[in-house]
């Protein structure tokens, strides 16, 4: 009799349960996201929905990027334009009018487009809270998951791309402008000349000598500084220059210094052959560091001094 009597009390606290769910409305409704999706969404005045996709709206990846129309903005209103950024949802919600009494029914539409979706909502005002709907949750198939992370992937890799070919373009630019400063620097004054003549044997990763020889240094009227240096090919194959990079260094510190260079024979050194290179920079440490480092790159391994 007592289990007869608690599975009854069971029984009854669940249907009260459910009908107190019924007045409150839904909490969550979902929705498949197709191409073209249409719905109806009633709102009690003062609450909200809230619109939860499955990826960011805002995303740049996406094509046709996120856009909205509301067609009742006295009433009706969204979060706000900047809120949205980087997020998946926004909330619709209903205010209604200062002078208050009843509301009645009264319309709007709503209209978003992202990606290539396409949602059309037709807005209702309602008083009965069992026909509000807190949240409502588009859902996309695996495949089509799949294939926005496709196109997210190989969006970002063309942005990379195009950001790195802009950058490299900035920098030959620079490169170009300030050997144009250079040059007209140099044909404009006497050097100072401070001679050097150190010489440093390296060897290649196949075991043959490089030598490279500190020349000189060169002060032009206090704004730019030259290093000139030597690359002496001594080995039985072409070497090619790929870079040249050059270092202020003290007992505490070591700093990288802006540079550009040029070689008078070219990049390509022949055999048993040497060229002559010139390392030109607008800070003084170039030529008054307590010793400078000198990197050059090449094609069949690295050459290094430091005096």
């Amino acid at each position: 009799m007592r289990y007869f009597i608690a599975v009854i009390f069971s029984l009854l606290l669940c249907a009260s349960l459910e009908a107190s769910a019924s007045k409150e409305g839904t909490h969550y409704k979902r929705l498949s996201l197709s191409e073209y999706t249409n719905l109806d969404l009633y709102i009690v005045p003062d609450l909200g929905t809230r619109l939860i996709f499955p990826f960011v709206l805002t995303n740049e990846a996406h094509e046709p990027h996120f856009t909205h129309k509301l067609t009742n903005g006295s009433y009706f209103k969204l979060t706000k334009e900047n809120e949205i950024i980087g997020q998946n949802n926004f909330v619709i919600y209903f205010t209604p009018p200062a002078e208050g009494g009843q509301v009645g029914n009264i319309l709007a539409d709503l209209f978003i487009s992202v990606d290539g979706y396409n949602v059309s909502i037709r807005l209702h005002t309602t008083d009965r809270l069992s026909k509000h709907t807190r949240n409502v949750v588009f859902d996309i198939s695996e495949e089509e998951r799949n294939g926005m992370v496709e196109r997210q992937v190989a969006y970002q890799l063309d942005k990379a791309t195009k950001e790195l070919a802009e950058k490299e373009l900035r920098l030959n630019e620079r490169a170009q402008r300030l050997s144009d400063a250079n040059m007209g620097i140099i044909a404009m004054y006497e050097p100072k000349v401070n001679k050097i003549k150190e010489r440093f044997k390296n060897k290649l990763l196949t075991g043959e000598q490089v030598d490279l020889i500190a020349e000189s240094f060169r002060n032009y009227n206090d704004q730019f500084y030259m290093l000139e240096f030597t690359v002496d090919n001594s080995s039985p194959k072409n070497l090619s220059i790929e870079s040249v990079s050059v270092r202020s260094v003290s007992d505490e510190t070591e700093e990288s210094l802006d540079v550009s260079y040029y070689c008078d024979k070219g990049q390509e050194i022949g055999a048993d052959k040497e060229t002559r290179c010139f390392v030109i920079s607008s800070n003084a440490k170039l030529i008054e560091a307590e010793k400078i480092g000198l990197q050059v790159d090449t094609n069949r391994g690295v050459l290094r001094g430091v005096w």
